[in-house]
């Protein structure tokens, strides 16, 4: 099979788009090895790139391991959320010579090779440092503010980083491209009273019209370069000194649009693929090294912590930011994105996902009512908790409210491209000081000394403010958020068109980075213009489903923008969409929440691995709503259990191993697994060695009989298939009138039996061996017993070992008795048979109450755990006798309390890491905890967990589900658990 990806990688070595001599792209190649595995044309693919530095700067540090790593488990989170990424290291143009915007074209000549050949493509993630795209644009309007109202033919910036044009793969910006410096003549022009008259605007827009004046201004605008230039006006003028004679067209050239964007009310270009950025490397400066005091002291000591610098003289002039902090730390780059992949990765997860289900708004101005915004995110979901909502903050509110739990947040304040202000009054700075966590990254010089507090800060919200957040982990144990950030510029580059890309002041202490890397935001929609406006169809995007992700809702805002005919002849404003892109990682979803939890027992619960709620595991998605699990086993004889997913349209068998969930076969309902037709209603009872002992298979019946179904060379077929009639020994296949009632062994040779019960009476089958062990009619005698297997009647109770003989015992329940019984010599004999009321010890035995059975006190043995609602009762059969080994009442054991009465308890296993007892699960309305007995038979509880607690990325909730204990994990020979959320 060709990889054409990779082809197109090696095409693209040493691309030049003009033949200068410089190309544009240096290099390209895989990051990885599982990046050279080739692709579908329909794989829903992402192309991840990385710039070449964070990877291939020759170092061998701790850093750049945790980067590697943390790639490595993004990689990992992207294919769960359903994506096929490839990563690939870019080594691009980092000459003299200005031209940030033609490398964009390069990259994005790539791909559109690549969306040629993928057409199923969904995006770009660019890592570290890249070019910006800077569009200057030329428009006609009536501006509002200006009376009286006169015509203005400007040119000027439209976005200082225009993120959609390498999204776009057919708009026509390679012909919009400048390079080099231009300068546009701008009109400001008073109509004369026959324009008046005639009438030439319509709110600030301009309508067909002639337009005269006599009174006007034309001045040269510029220098423009390396930008983006959309020349929209479609206009003809004549002039002389006195008199300016203009024919004005409300519609506009649209030179940049694509022929399949141009059928759309509003004409603007529409990317097809999301975009955004992850560059940690405008907020990684530390005070320059090189700046010492008197004392020998620099400003961060070996920890990287603020210390006083004592001066007789300013060591710098003129602002922190620009002359301190100009050092860019390569391993707090490094550490930087390795926090915020682990963020990134917890939230994913969903991780404080309960908690944090809500939105949440914020204003620094009176010129921001949250009210009225309110509705652009609330409509993101239907069940949000109330909206939380602060008017009019001051900065300490406002770190208060970084602080406050919510998914979805959007903040309102006046901004530039370096902080957002917060002006109301009503906080100390020691205040702030200790709100964020620790000491401040900013210095007041004074007295000969430069010392580290927010004496003299401002109200701005920046670096100043959020680093400190990061450094002392204010946020270690908290919801990750996706913001909107309503301020103007916050995403702007300043520095575009002065500067080149690579150099010191582009982009320094850039506000939507500064968020992005120092707080909880794992997204951040954000405007590159200084303008007004919302972002109104956004967020309601998250709407159409569950796997809706913040791109997606970036993508249909351009969409929707471009569908609103009532913008059609807005000038200035009608493609506002070009203003807005993401900071931080377009493929996360609003709702997130744990699906299927690996857990080991250390003794405290810990998740070994995570599947969130809709993840894709190879093509099978998971959807806690309609899926359940049907079981666990060993189904391919490696060592390491499976597990069985059900759901309405079929059957999953999924396996984590090497620390990722595969899935190994699947199969949809009404399709053939060898013989057996899988039905939606075909129950599955069990996996175990029914047949084969080097690997285990599945119990599955129906109305037409019953089979055994298991993998061969990874495939799922049928093992045995016994139809209605066909004979297992003595016994007629009849799942009609018979029913599965359990599975044990029943003999040292027999492989692991069925027990089933109904018209036929109870019989007890070998598959393995094709023999009916036992059959007993219905109506027959076992001792005292009379055994009645009519519906309703005598029940299967418990199968396990109580005697330690090997040999499972089969406990049985009526109405109102319990008996005890064994095969022997192909004969059900009675061990013990309980009346209910009759006591063992303390507890008088009751028929209806539910039994567990594990190895609580012996390694042979196992004993009988029961709930009666007053205690917790431990049964042990001692010489063929029920004997009461144990009784737990309401007490504290160890943090527990044993309340037996609102209490439930479920087989666990042997979990624990030293003991070698098995542990029982407990639950309450307070929590869940694991409770055994130690190697002095006494009762402690290892561990318990509060419901609403986190333990690593999971978010224990009462709904949450032990669904098995197993060896689910390879590298441990215990059991471990397997945990659904819910």
């Amino acid at each position: 099979m060709v990889n054409q990806l990779a082809t197109l990688v090696e095409q693209f070595a040493n691309y030049g788009i003009t033949g200068d001599g410089f190309p544009e792209i240096i290099q390209l190649k895989f990051c990885f090895e599982e990046d050279h595995a080739p692709l579908g044309a329909t794989d829903p693919l992402i192309l991840v790139f990385v710039e070449w530095r964070l990877l291939e700067s020759g170092t061998t540090s701790a850093g750049d391991t945790a980067l590697r790593a943390s790639l490595q488990q993004y990689r990992d989170d992207l294919t769960l959320a359903g994506f096929k990424a490839r990563f690939i290291s870019a080594k691009l143009y980092d000459g003299p010579v200005q031209k940030d915007g033609q490398i964009i074209l390069a990259l994005r000549r790539f791909v559109r090779f690549v969306y040629d050949d993928f057409n199923l493509m969904k995006g770009l993630v660019l890592i570290g440092r890249f070019p910006d795209a800077a569009i200057v644009r030329r428009v006609t309007w009536a501006p509002g503010f200006v009376q009286p109202r006169q015509l203005a033919l400007q040119t000027g910036i439209m976005c200082e980083r225009a993120d959609h044009i390498l999204g776009d793969m057919f708009g026509n910006w390679e012909e919009l491209y400048v390079q080099n410096d231009f300068w546009m003549d701008d009109i400001a022009a008073l109509p004369d009273a026959d324009t008046s008259a005639r009438g030439w605007y319509a709110g600030e827009d301009v309508i067909d019209c002639e337009f005269t004046s006599s009174s006007f201004e034309i001045k040269r605008e510029g220098p423009f370069r390396d930008v983006f230039f959309i020349d929209d006006p479609i206009y003809s003028m004549e002039k002389s000194e006195s008199f300016l004679r203009i024919r004005l067209h409300q519609n506009e050239r649209n030179r940049e649009i694509s022929a399949v964007d141009y059928n759309y009310p509003n004409i603007m270009a529409k990317p097809e693929l999301a975009v955004c950025r992850i560059n940690a490397w405008h907020a990684a400066v530390n005070p320059h090294p090189s700046f010492t005091g008197s004392d020998g002291n620099r400003f961060l000591d070996a920890n990287g912590l603020p210390v006083t610098v004592t001066s007789a003289t300013p060591l710098f002039g003129g602002l922190q930011e620009d002359n301190l902090f100009t050092w860019h730390d390569s391993e707090l780059e490094k550490e930087l994105l390795v926090s915020y992949f682990k963020r990134n990765h917890s939230f994913r997860m969903g991780a404080f996902a309960t908690q944090s289900w809500r939105a949440a708004i914020i204003s620094g101005s009176t010129d921001f009512n949250t009210a009225y915004y309110e509705k652009f995110i609330n409509n993101a979901a239907t069940d949000f908790k109330p909206t939380l909502k602060v008017n009019n903050a001051n900065l300490l509110q406002y770190v208060d409210f970084l602080k406050t739990p919510a998914v979805l947040k959007y903040i309102l304040s006046h901004s530039f491209n370096r902080c957002s202000w917060f002006n109301a009054a009503g906080y100390t700075n020691t205040q702030l000081e200790t709100a964020v966590g620790g000491t401040p990254f900013r210095w007041t010089y004074e007295n000969g000394a430069y010392t580290p507090n927010f004496k003299t800060k401002d109200s701005a919200a920046d670096m100043f403010v959020y680093r400190p957040l990061w450094q002392y982990k204010q946020f270690e144990n908290s919801a990750g958020s996706l913001v909107i950030h309503g301020g103007c510029n916050v995403n702007s580059i300043a520095e575009v068109f002065t500067h080149r890309y690579t150099e010191h002041h582009y982009g320094h202490w850039h506000n939507a980075e500064g968020i992005l890397f120092f707080t909880n935001c794992v997204a951040l929609m954000a405007r590159a213009k200084f303008f007004n406006d919302a972002p109104e169809s956004f967020a309601p995007t998250f709407r159409n489903g569950p796997t809706t992700t913040f791109g997606d809702c970036w993508l249909n805002y351009f969409k929707t923008e471009s569908g609103t005919a009532a913008l059609a002849h807005m000038n200035v404003g009608r493609k506002r969409a070009y203003f807005w892109g993401i900071c931080g990682d377009w493929t996360l979803r609003l709702r997130n929440r744990n699906g299927i939890g690996i857990f080991v027992s250390e003794p405290a619960m810990k998740p070994l691995s995570i599947v969130p709620d809709h993840s894709m595991i190879g093509n099978w998605l998971y959807n806690i709503n309609d899926q359940h699990i049907a079981g666990t086993g060993d189904l391919d004889g490696d060592g390491v259990d499976e597990i069985l997913i059900r759901s309405a349209t079929g059957l999953a068998i999924v396996k984590y191993y090497h620390g990722k969930f595969k899935l190994l076969s699947r199969l949809a309902h009404g399709s053939n697994a060898g013989t057996w037709t899988l039905g939606v209603t075909d129950p599955i009872f069990g996996v175990a060695d029914f047949i084969r002992q080097a690997q285990k298979d599945m119990l599955v019946w129906n109305s037409s009989g019953l089979a055994v179904l298991g993998l061969q060379n990874g495939v799922l077929t049928t093992i045995a298939h016994y139809y209605n009639n066909h004979p297992i020994g003595n016994w007629s296949v009849n799942t009609n009138h018979n029913r599965y009632a359990g599975k044990g062994v029943f003999g040292s040779e027999s492989g692991t039996g069925i027990v089933v019960m109904g018209a036929d009476g109870l019989i007890i089958l070998s598959l393995m061996k094709n023999q009916s062990l036992c059959m007993v009619p219905s109506g027959s005698a076992i001792g005292a017993w009379t055994l009645d297997t009519a519906p309703g009647k005598d029940a299967v109770k418990l199968i396990a070992d109580l005697d330690g003989d090997g040999i499972d015992e089969i406990v049985l329940a009526s109405a109102d008795k319990t008996g005890i019984f064994r095969l022997t010599n192909g004969q059900l004999q009675p061990i013990g048979i309980y009346p209910n009321g009759k006591l063992v010890g303390s507890y008088p035995m009751q028929s209806s109450h539910t039994f567990i059975a594990d190895h609580y006190f012996s390694a042979a043995s196992k004993a009988i755990l029961v709930n009666d609602g007053t205690g917790l009762r431990f049964l042990a059969l001692v010489d063929g006798v029920l004997k009461l080994r144990y009784s737990i009442g309401r007490s504290r054991i160890d943090g527990w309390l044993v309340e037996p009465a609102f209490n439930t308890v479920q087989q666990a296993g042997q979990l624990h890491p030293d003991q070698p007892g098995a542990v029982f699960i407990i639950r309450s309305g307070w929590g869940i905890g694991l409770m055994g007995f130690d190697e002095n038979m006494q009762p402690r509880c290892y561990t318990g967990h509060a419901f609403g607690a986190q333990l690593g990325d999971w978010d224990l909730q009462p709904g949450n589900k032990v669904q098995a204990a197993g060896r689910l994990w390879e590298g441990q020979t215990k059991p471990v658990l397997l945990v659904t959320g819910g």
